[in-house]
């Protein structure tokens, strides 16, 4: 594996690490995991995003808040 690789690599892995911690930080301040209610609604609304990417109409639908 050429240096450049390694060193790519060890920089994504850092990274991936960092970015763990600084999201178990965040849910420790704001109350722990996610509840059911909680996820079913981010799993709402994202899946509205991923619609409307394709779509030009450029109305939002915002499922409505837990």
């Amino acid at each position: 594996m050429s240096g450049f690789v390694q060193h790519a690599v060890g920089v994504v892995l850092h990274d991936a690490a960092g970015w763990k911690e600084l999201f178990e930080d965040a849910m420790k301040q704001t109350g722990g995991p996610l509840t059911k209610q909680e996820r079913s609604w981010a799993d709402t609304f994202l899946a509205g995003r991923e619609q409307k990417k394709g779509s030009r109409t450029g109305r939002h639908l915002t499922p409505k808040p837990f």
